[in-house]
């Protein structure tokens, strides 16, 4: 909904609007990967403040 919001009052197109956020949505979700398979990412900052 916010994406149409501010393609209409930017006046652009949502196509080309997608066009510039694609690199920022593959590296969000090769981060979500990442977080997701590899638990040591997310253990590592528990165990170190827990200690």
């Amino acid at each position: 909904m916010g994406l149409f919001i501010a393609c209409a009052i930017a006046r652009l197109n949502i196509v080309e609007s997608t066009r510039y956020m694609a690199p920022y949505l593959v590296i969000l979700a090769l981060g979500l990967l990442v977080v997701t398979y590899v638990p040591w990412f997310t253990l590592v900052l528990p165990r170190a403040f827990l200690r």
